[in-house]
């Protein structure tokens, strides 16, 4: 419509793109909700399952839990990551992404036998600098 000169109906389509894009990425945060509500809710203070979501979405719920933890003094995150059955090529694409996020805070990542999951040592120091460099960046 622009190449067209008809400005006005291209700056519409632009909008009401935008508010599509808007709706979307709303409900897939409540989707993402919904699905982490699902598989967390009989799961202890120190356990996170991050089933059915995407990386992305993880790693906020995860940034969230590693804060909530630390503020309530746990030294332990169990992080249940899945093994990638529901991911393309079947491979894992949570868990590799946990590890880097435990890297870049400095928290110990602790392998258990259980493929599908890991174990996040929060010591005080680890956890305070975590809350110090996510507090203000983290958007849920």
């Amino acid at each position: 419509m622009w190449k067209l000169g008809d400005k006005s109906q291209a700056k519409q389509l632009s909008n009401e793109k935008q508010e599509l894009y808007n709706q979307m990425n709303d409900k897939n945060r409540k989707a993402a909700e919904l699905i982490f509500h699902f598989y967390n809710k009989n799961c202890p203070s120190s356990v996170i399952d991050l089933h059915g979501l995407r990386v992305d979405e993880a790693l906020t719920f995860l940034s969230k839990k590693v804060h909530d933890c630390s503020a309530n003094g746990n030294n332990q995150l169990t992080v249940i990551t899945g093994i990638g059955n529901n991911s393309k090529e079947q491979t894992p694409r949570i868990k590799p992404e946990v590890i880097q996020f435990a890297q870049r805070n400095k928290i110990t990542v602790v392998y258990t036998p259980n493929e599908g999951q890991l174990i996040l040592e929060l010591n005080a120091v680890q956890a305070e600098r975590h809350m110090n460099e996510t507090s203000c960046c983290t958007i849920l």
